[in-house]
């Protein structure tokens, strides 16, 4: 007995994590994603490679009473694609921190 193609059990889709670069074009893995409300309508996302900064950005967020937004790398994803503005919590060599832009690897 055959099955039709509609019968036959599907397999769950594979979630693709989706891959980042920084203002150099470079891959990188931001583990922590937020929308802070600084000064107005929170239009940009603030990523982070290291969970500490992130909790310090946050903390100092919220001692300035200002709202944070935490955001999974899925979300952050479609925020980027959808033209949202990004950007990543980056430290120097000599331990300067400095957030620079952020995007989606095309594909």
């Amino acid at each position: 007995m055959n099955m039709s193609a509609i019968d036959r059990p599907r397999t769950a889709a594979v979630p693709v994590a989706p891959i980042f670069l920084n203002f150099r074009s470079q891959v990188v893995q931001p583990v922590c994603f937020a929308i802070v409300y600084w000064d107005g309508p929170g239009d940009t996302i603030y990523a982070f490679e290291d969970r500490t900064a992130f909790e310090r950005q946050c903390a100092t967020a919220e001692r300035h009473f200002v709202h944070v937004h935490e955001l999974s790398a899925v979300e952050a994803a479609d925020w980027i694609a959808a033209g949202g503005k990004a950007v990543l919590h980056e430290v120097s060599v000599a331990g300067g921190a400095a957030f620079c832009n952020l995007k989606l690897a095309p594909g």
